[in-house]
C-alpha cells in the first residue's frame, strides 16, 4: 500500500488510511485480493485528483469507491462471480444507497470512469476484454499482443495498454500506479450512429412484406428518487419498430424515449417470464465473447425484429447499465402486417415523464 500512499497528498494521507481500511476490510470479507488492491489505487487517485474526500464520513466515500470498482467490473451483472448490487454494497458497507450514488458519481465524473477501464479491472476483466489490446498502427488496427515487444513497450509507455502482455501482465494494475492514474488522458467514449438499414448482416424484406410491432415499454425499477416514484406511478414509452429492423435500433429508439445521455452496456432477456436472468439473452457483441451466464441467443446488431418470432401478448426483458440496473419490460401490443409507412423506430405514446439518468442527490437530501 505504501506505492500509493505516497501519491497521495500529506494532508489527505490520515483520511486515505481510513478509507482504505474500509475498502479492506470490504474486499476481504465479499471480493478478493486483487479487489482490494483496485480499491486502494482508486482511493489514491480520487485523493490526488482533489475530491473532497475529507467531507462527509469516510464510508460514503468507501462505499462510493467499491461501487466505482464494481462498475467497471460488472459486478451488477448476475452471471459474474462475486454478483453484487450497489444496493447490497451499500447495506454491507453501512451507508444509504443514496450516499453511495453520490460518492460514486462523484468519483466517476472526476476520474473519468468507464466500463472495462484498465486502470481499475481485474486481470480476468483486462485479458476478456478484447478493445483493449487494438490499437491503431500507422493507421491499421492491430492485436498489440501480437506486435514485437518493443512496440508493446511504447503503447504501454504511452499508458495505452495496462501491462505489457510479453511480461504476462502485473495482475490488473496498469502503469496508473507509476504516473498518477486518474491525471491520465483518457479518450471519451460518444455514441456514434450508424446509418439505419446499413449495418453488416441486417436483413431486408421485399417491399410491402414488413410488419411493424407496437411495444409498450414499461420501466420496472432503477435508481429514481420516492418522490418521482411517487408522481410517476408508471413510466411507458410505445415504440413502433419495423420487423427488418434490430435490437439495436430498438435500443437506441428506447434510449430516445427515455431521454438519456450517456451510453451503458444493456441485453434483451428471453425466458419464461419478462426478466428471467437464466433465460436467453441478446448482447453486445463484446459481451458476446464472454464465457458464463445465461446462454447467449444472438448479437443485437444481427438480430432482427423479425428473427425473435414475436407475438402479440409476448413478453422479454431490456436491461440497461449494469451498474444503475435499468430494469424494462417489453410488451407486444400489435403486429400489422404493413407496409411501414414513414420513419421508423418512432414514440407513439408516452405515460409518466423520464427519470433523471443520474439523480443529484446532495440536492434530494437538502
Amino acid at each position: 500500500m505504501d506505492k500509493h500512499l505516497a501519491r497521495v497528498p500529506e494532508k489527505l494521507r490520515p483520511r486515505f488510511s481510513e478509507i482504505v481500511a474500509l475498502t479492506d476490510a470490504f474486499c476481504d470479507a465479499h471480493l478478493t485480493p486483487e479487489f482490494r488492491d483496485l480499491c486502494r489505487a482508486l482511493t489514491a487517485d480520487a485523493c490526488k485528483k482533489g475530491l473532497p474526500v475529507t467531507s462527509g464520513k469516510a464510508a460514503g466515500w468507501a462505499a462510493g469507491v467499491v461501487a466505482a470498482v464494481g462498475f467497471v467490473n460488472f459486478l451488477g451483472d448476475p452471471s459474474r462471480p462475486f454478483h453484487m448490487t450497489t444496493e447490497e454494497m451499500a447495506r454491507k458497507i453501512g451507508v444509504s444507497p443514496a450516499t453511495l450514488h453520490n460518492k460514486w458519481r462523484a468519483i466517476r465524473g472526476a476520474l473519468r470512469i468507464d466500463r472495462w477501464d484498465p486502470r481499475y479491472s481485474t486481470r480476468e476483466s483486462v485479458e476478456k476484454n478484447p478493445l483493449t489490446w487494438i490499437l491503431s498502427v500507422n493507421g491499421l488496427l492491430t492485436d498489440i499482443r501480437l506486435a514485437p515487444r518493443g512496440a508493446q513497450e511504447e503503447a504501454f509507455r504511452r499508458g495505452l495498454i495496462p501491462y505489457i502482455p510479453a511480461d504476462g501482465g502485473p495482475g490488473g494494475i496498469g502503469p496508473e500506479a507509476e504516473d498518477g492514474g486518474g491525471d491520465r488522458p483518457r479518450a471519451r467514449k460518444t455514441r456514434a450512429r450508424q446509418p439505419k438499414g446499413s449495418r453488416p448482416g441486417q436483413r431486408t424484406a421485399a417491399a410491402g412484406a414488413v410488419p411493424v410491432y407496437t411495444l409498450d415499454v414499461s420501466l420496472l425499477s432503477g435508481p429514481v428518487t420516492e418522490k418521482f416514484a411517487k408522481k410517476n406511478r408508471s413510466v411507458i414509452r410505445t415504440i413502433q419498430i419495423r420487423g427488418d429492423q434490430t435490437l439495436e435500433d430498438l435500443h437506441e429508439a428506447i434510449f430516445d424515449a427515455f431521454d438519456r445521455d450517456e451510453e451503458h452496456m444493456y441485453e434483451f432477456q428471453f425466458g419464461k417470464g419478462p426478466m428471467d436472468p437464466k433465460g436467453p439473452r441478446y448482447v453486445l457483441p463484446v459481451d458476446a465473447e464472454l464465457e458464463g451466464g445465461p446462454p447467449v441467443a444472438g448479437t443485437v446488431d444481427q438480430t432482427t425484429i423479425d428473427d425473435i418470432g414475436l407475438k402479440v401478448g409476448r413478453q422479454f426483458g431490456y436491461w440497461f447499465d449494469f451498474g444503475d440496473d435499468w430494469h424494462h419490460q417489453i410488451g407486444v401490443v400489435a403486429i400489422d402486417p404493413g407496409p411501414p409507412v414513414g420513419k421508423y423506430p418512432r414514440v407513439t405514446d408516452r405515460v409518466g415523464e423520464s427519470p433523471p439518468q443520474y439523480v443529484d442527490w446532495d440536492e434530494e437530501q437538502e
